[in-house]
């Protein structure tokens, strides 16, 4: 049974899903999507990178803002123009960073410049926490990327 949901392609190829439930997000959809990711890579022959890594090493390239301790990490800000050539990557798993971001178009088409097909996971926004957590700036209610920005942040 799948359990993340595809909801379409986002512009210029990728998946766009939505968790099912926060703890069931970190034991089963998380690691779900991102073998879907690095299937892709693999499949055609180029490196994967994962954005908003945390502590996770599922990418041949880990990018973070956050300084981590992974093989293959870069300290990168996501959101800005990233110092890759277009298309050096397969996939791009960018999985709870999207609701993160002040401008989260810029930030898709610079995944999508980057990377052949992006694979992107954000909370549902059927969770409160979703709109409950401070960091959060928008909640995504579908695709392509139907929004809703929350107020006051």
């Amino acid at each position: 049974m799948e359990l993340a949901l595809g909801l379409g392609a986002l512009a210029a190829g990728g998946l766009f899903y939505f968790d099912v439930a926060h703890f069931i997000d970190y034991e089963v959809v998380r690691p779900f999507v991102a073998r879907l990711a690095r299937e892709y890579a693999d499949r055609v022959g180029k490196p994967m990178i994962n954005v908003g890594c945390g502590e996770t090493d599922w990418g041949d390239v880990n990018v973070d803002i956050v300084l981590r301790s992974v093989k293959g990490f870069m300290q990168l800000d996501a959101s800005k123009h990233m110092p890759f050539k277009d298309k050096e990557f397969g996939s791009l798993l960018a999985s709870h960073v999207l609701e993160h971001l002040e401008y989260p178009d810029g930030a898709l088409d610079e995944w999508h410049r980057i990377a052949d097909r992006v694979f992107v996971l954000v909370p549902s926004p059927w969770n409160a926490w979703s709109w409950l957590t401070p960091e959060h700036k928008y909640v995504f209610l579908g695709v392509p990327q139907p929004r809703i920005r929350i107020p006051f942040r």
